[in-house]
């Protein structure tokens, strides 16, 4: 049986679950929200403490502006799908059986996302970012930590790479990164690599590995 819901306002901890989906439109919920479902949807809402949402036979989706006080935790046997997403006081941790596709994501904690596919617009991070996928493509990943991106069949394409610590990027296809800012080392592996432009600071150096072109 599928739990529907358009709106929830709520003073406290939310657990909503069911056999089906589980959907509900916009969520206001000043303590922790967990969703549980065979498919899982939240568009938008306000969360005063935790995210969780557990698919366990299908997706996550969601395509609005969701701010959490907490961390975030998504799990899903399909597909992950969000708009604006953002951990304001903890880690954001998504895994996926399939693709992560979303706008933005923000943690003030760490970004771990582990999926098939990373189809994503920009990440900012307090902390560190590391994507461990089968191909990436990003828009803008912004962090005070270290940037980690690794795809183990196809490529890894991004805008900017602006990190406070490393910088390392592993494809298993072409490497192809607009532009790439770091305090310390970057490094830069692919079948092909592409370099927009690059500032590694006063400690840093910048490898490459394989083919290497600089536009």
């Amino acid at each position: 049986q599928d739990l529907t819901i358009n709106n929830i306002n709520i003073t406290g901890n939310a657990n909503l679950d069911a056999l089906d989906q589980t959907v509900v439109g916009n969520g206001d919920v000043n303590g922790n929200l967990v969703l549980t479902g065979a498919g899982v949807a939240l568009d938008s809402g306000n969360i005063g403490g935790d995210l969780t949402m557990n698919a366990s036979a299908g997706d996550i989706d969601g395509n609005g502006i969701i701010d959490v006080s907490g961390a975030i935790d998504l799990d899903a046997t399909g597909n992950i799908g969000f708009g604006s997403l953002a951990a304001n006081g903890g880690d954001f941790t998504a895994d996926a059986g399939g693709d992560i596709e979303f706008a933005d994501a923000f943690a003030a904690g760490d970004i771990l996302f582990n999926a098939i596919n990373i189809l994503g617009g920009n990440i900012v991070s307090d902390q560190d970012i590391v994507i461990s996928v089968e191909a990436i493509r990003l828009g803008n990943a912004t962090t005070a930590g270290l940037i980690d991106l690794t795809s183990s069949v196809g490529d890894i394409v991004a805008a900017t790479l602006d990190a406070g610590n490393t910088i390392n990027v592993s494809a298993a296809g072409a490497a192809v990164i607009s532009n790439v800012i770091s305090v310390n080392e970057t490094i830069l592996k692919g079948s092909s690599v592409t370099l927009g432009g690059a500032d590694t600071g006063d400690n840093g150096d910048t490898r490459f590995t394989v083919g290497l072109s600089i536009r």
